[in-house]
């Protein structure tokens, strides 16, 4: 008996070597499934004092308890979460491109808090939805300082949350809007607002609880279409962008096609593609996998208790194919519908509002988010959100700033427009999923 005692004290021993603890079923312990011990039937009372009396010592064989425990305990993969390499995600202990912020503690792969690094924009990153394992997981935005910030809170705290390029999974239905940061002339790159772009992109970092994505609605640069003048101006938004950590998903803007609001871009089309067009498309479009200015992204709840699509249209990029992708993305239902469009609903020169508002206006939708004019504001009997002051020239009193969206428990959903600078609410109210103000 006593060398049954001693081998389970080397087992005892292996296990706390591990830091596993063996009887918490969700462990691992040296590759051994360690919760099937769970599985191993109770010793029966008069089986142990018989084995513990002089005359059993002897008989007791214990390599067999070893042998049997060694047969419940056998070898399995075990996967707990996404695995360490994840398309083109490379998890905490797999080297990656993304740099350590200053002052951080970051895994070998160059982001810390548990995040993985994309290594094609060289950006952390949640972690992914292991569903989503076996295909490039593009990102948004240029490379950052391998910082999660605030974001990795959201994460830890849900355990739940799962964000890629086309949409994903969320404990709560949280985000910023962001639009229209342009120069007041053409071709201006001194003029951009790059110190309030930047500390934009800094305050929704800084948001708390943090936000997981934001919603631009348009205007990133006033060029000349048809020169490489708007390379250096995105590249200043890029900068700034670079700030927050959280997914970024863009609109296109009149000043993505000629700058004329009635102006039409796109193969086809009777602007064609620009400069201005074609650097969006590359250097906005194209890290989010898109080929087209349009798309849909789809958002459910953790818990099953909601689901949410973003349809995001570019008027000023219009065309019978975008008219018929309109017409299926809103077809579909959802308990929230954000429809995302620069130009709002009296802009009507604009290639795309007229036709898209008819299409619109057959399904059920939450609320329009524009941009194009340069202020806050907010038309209910429109359910439309205009976020235009991102730093584009001002059209009213109101400062620049951004708007939050936060989901309540009730599944209200609380808009709050805020000053960039005083962080004072500019605007705050609540609609119900339908769109319909409520307290």
């Amino acid at each position: 008996m006593m060398k049954f005692l001693g081998l389970l004290a080397i087992l005892s021993g292996a296990v706390a070597c591990t830091g596993t603890n063996i009887g918490g079923g969700g462990g691992v312990f040296s590759g051994y499934d360690t919760g099937v011990v769970a599985d191993i039937a109770p010793v029966d009372v008069a089986d142990t004092q018989a084995a513990t009396s002089p005359d059993a010592a002897d008989a007791f064989d214990a390599g067999k308890v070893v042998d049997a425990i060694l047969d419940v305990v056998a070898p399995v993969d075990v996967q707990v979460g996404p695995p360490q390499i994840c398309g083109n995600l490379n998890g905490p202990t797999v080297p990656g491109c993304c740099q350590c912020a200053a002052g951080k503690t970051c895994a070998p792969n160059g982001c810390y808090a548990g995040w993985y690094c994309n290594t094609q924009s060289c950006k952390c990153q949640v972690a992914p939805d292991p569903a989503t394992c076996g295909s490039p997981i593009l990102d948004a935005g240029p490379t950052d300082t391998g910082a999660p910030g605030t974001d990795a809170i959201a994460s830890e705290t849900s355990g739940v949350q799962s964000i890629g390029p086309t949409g994903g999974t969320l404990a709560s239905l949280d985000f910023a809007i962001v639009g229209d940061t342009r120069p007041p002339n053409k071709d201006d790159l001194n003029g951009y607002p790059t110190a309030v772009i930047t500390q934009i992109f800094q305050d929704v970092q800084a948001e708390n609880p943090p936000l997981p994505f934001i919603m631009t609605t348009g205007d990133y640069q006033f060029s000349s279409p048809n020169s490489n003048a708007a390379t250096a101006q995105f590249d200043l938004y890029l900068q700034a962008q670079a700030n927050y950590t959280g997914m970024v998903w863009h609109s296109m803007g009149n000043h993505e096609c000629t700058g004329a609001v009635i102006s039409n871009c796109g193969t086809g089309n009777q602007d064609g593609t620009p400069q201005t067009y074609q650097i969006f498309m590359q250097k906005l479009m194209a890290p989010l996998g898109l080929s087209k200015p349009w798309y849909v992204l789809n958002f459910k709840a953790a818990d099953g208790s909601w689901t949410a699509k973003f349809v995001v249209i570019a008027a000023n990029a219009w065309s019978s194919e975008q008219a018929t992708w309109l017409e299926n993305a809103m077809s579909k239902p959802t308990t929230y519908t954000f429809v995302v469009r620069h130009e709002g609903v009296m802009v009507t020169t604009a290639p795309g509002v007229s036709p898209s508002a008819a299409i619109i206006a057959k399904y059920p939708f939450t609320l329009l988010l524009v941009g194009h004019t340069h202020t806050f504001d907010y038309y209910a009997s429109d359910r439309e959100v205009i976020t235009g002051n991102g730093g584009a020239p001002l059209a009213t009193g109101v400062n620049y700033g951004y708007t939050v969206i936060r989901q309540r428990a009730d599944k209200a959903l609380v808009i709050n427009a805020l000053d960039y600078q005083t962080h004072a609410s500019i605007q705050k109210f609540a609609v119900k999923p339908d769109g319909t103000p409520t307290k």
